[in-house]
């Protein structure tokens, strides 16, 4: 007898994942309908669901084969997380879950700014916060998380920047004058979380058998789970460049000394000294405008140079002061201003000593910063009259020096200047970088004549002429004078001299025969002495008689004119 047993095949292969998690990275430009990640619950028919975290169906999952795929492209920087059940077709079914993360990447996760570099400017004196920029490019950029932080230049904490917005403001208040421009070097960057990927993930892409590339080789579209970096930056640089600018919070400031030496033969048109002032301001701000607070009828100043130029015809004291008063913003009304007197001196050839430096003239420093630095050497106010260029090599520099003897300031001997120059003869070489000096006492006062060369040619036209004529004058004087001693000679020859008797107390002056020789009478050498003192022909008396009026019994020679010789000629016929 056979017995045939019929096997009925019991389900006895219950459904279960190889791991209770997933963890997928994806990047947003991963398209609709691409498989994601293929899911199995063992050897057995099962089915696959998403039972939780599909939400707005933007996944789906193949319900026989556990194939999940894409529905709608994600957007950078989100993430999602399915919940996947797998379930055999018994009754009651047995089942098994696991979970899905999927993490979408940006294509390209660095951050980039709009420029290399930046170009902004703040206004000194402004109390922070000030927003000098904003980084962010675009509202798009802040939904990926994109994070800001300053890499270098504000060791001095100058700036704030707002590590999520990117905007960048001031931290403290800035003064241009102790430094106009900063720079900052600001890094934009994103920040991937650490985490340490599940042993499972490894048997995941040993399951889904993928390639080097990350691509799966079980199925043409799949994509297999990358190994996620350890803390990695991808990041972009930028440098902002901040230029504080500038407000007019400073008051000029006078770089002359109060007193000032100015030269005696100075005429009428010479700039005998300049006034110098400075502005710690920018532009506008620092242009000084100067100008004389109370008018002198002998001096005027240049509104722009500061150059004081003689009115007069000469200088006619021995000191001068003047109230000079600087404004910035170029003599503006709201300009800051500033005022101070200024003491001029005459200076002479007995004052003034003119220094030759072996150097050249345009490497001469200001005249004003030139006496400053030699009077910080020689110990005394010294001041610049004038620096000239004399050759290519060789500068011409006009020096005085004010002593306080006994609370007393006056100007310093040119003896004691020229020994004092000598003495330290050393230091002032290493001024002049080592370069040899030459002093020697100026002849020649060296002033500086306002008409230039012109003004110098008309003086000497004007002192030709003048000799000139002088010369003429001298010769038609003389010719007057013989014609003048001829005459004389013929009265006294004609007897024509008349007897005037004394018949009054008050006495007449009687005259003598000037043959005989009594009385003061003139002689060819007093003529020309009284001549040689500039006395014209009527004033030509002997020096005792016009000292001393003729009194009576005293007897002096009349002056003969022309008249007495026509008379004479008359009554010789």
């Amino acid at each position: 007898m056979n017995i045939q047993v019929n096997v009925e095949d019991v389900s006895d292969s219950k459904p279960v994942f190889k791991q209770p998690r997933y963890e997928l990275f994806i990047s947003d430009n991963v398209t609709a309908g691409s498989l994601l990640l293929e899911l199995s619950a063992g050897y057995g028919a099962y089915q696959y669901v998403i039972s939780d975290g599909n939400i707005d169906g933007k996944f789906s999952i193949n319900s026989s084969t556990g194939y999940l795929y894409l529905m709608q492209q994600q957007e950078g920087g989100s993430e999602h997380l399915l919940v996947i059940q797998a379930s055999d077709y018994y009754t009651p079914p047995s089942i098994d879950t696991t979970s899905v993360k999927i993490v979408v990447e940006e294509s390209d996760p660095i951050p980039r700014f709009a420029k290399e570099s930046y170009a902004e400017y703040i206004d000194e004196n402004v109390e922070p916060p000030v927003e000098i920029i904003d980084l962010t490019s675009s509202d798009e950029q802040r939904k990926r998380a994109v994070r800001y932080e300053i890499v270098e230049g504000n060791e001095g904490s100058f700036f704030e920047l707002d590590p999520i917005n990117g905007q960048l403001f001031s931290n403290i208040k800035f003064d241009r004058e102790n430094k106009e421009q900063y720079s900052v070097k600001i890094q934009a960057f994103r920040v991937k979380s650490t985490r340490k990927r599940d042993i499972s993930v490894t048997e995941q892409y040993f399951y889904n058998k993928c390639d080097s590339q990350g691509r799966s080789t079980t199925a043409s579209t799949g994509l297999c789970p990358r190994k996620r970096r350890s803390t990695t930056r991808n990041f972009d640089v930028t440098t902002v460049k901040v230029t504080v600018r500038d407000v007019n919070d400073n008051h000029p400031t006078f770089e002359t000394n109060e007193l000032v030496g100015i030269p005696n033969n100075a005429v009428k048109g010479d700039t005998v000294a300049r006034i110098t002032a400075v502005d710690e301001d920018a532009g506008e701000n620092a242009t000084i405008a100067f100008d004389l607070t109370k008018l002198s009828p002998y001096f005027r100043i240049n509104r722009e140079t500061g150059d004081i130029i003689l009115l007069s015809s000469s200088v006619a004291f021995s000191q001068y002061e003047l109230y000079v008063e600087a404004v910035d913003m170029n003599g503006h009304t709201e300009g800051l201003r500033a005022t101070k007197r200024f003491t001029l001196r005459v200076t002479d050839n007995k004052t003034r000593v003119l220094y030759q430096a072996i150097i050249p003239f345009d490497k001469l420093p200001m005249p004003v910063h030139l006496a400053g630095n030699l009077s910080e050497i020689l110990g005394v106010s010294l001041g610049v009259e004038r620096s000239e260029r004399v050759t290519d090599t060789l500068s011409n520099i006009t020096l005085y020096a004010f002593t306080n003897t006994s609370g007393s300031v006056d100007l310093m001997s040119k003896s004691d200047l020229l020994s004092l120059l000598n003495t330290h003869q050393v230091e002032i070489h290493a001024y002049f970088n080592n370069i040899s000096d030459v002093i020697t006492v100026s002849t020649k006062p060296i002033i500086s004549r306002g008409a230039g060369g012109a003004t110098d040619i008309a003086f000497i036209i004007m002192g030709i002429v003048v000799g000139a004529a002088a010369i003429f004058g001298i010769l038609l004087l003389t010719i007057y004078w013989k014609q003048r001693l001829s005459a004389q000679q013929k009265c006294e020859q004609g007897d024509l001299i008349e007897d005037i008797e004394d018949d009054t107390d008050s006495g007449v002056v009687e005259l003598n025969d000037a043959a005989e020789g009594e009385g003061d009478q003139f002689t060819e050498e007093q003529m020309y002495e009284g001549m040689s003192m500039g006395m014209s022909a009527p004033m030509m008396f002997p020096m005792n008689s016009m000292m001393y009026p003729p009194t009576n019994n005293q007897t002096y020679m009349k002056p003969c004119t022309m008249q007495d010789v026509v008379n004479q000629q008359r009554s010789c016929n």
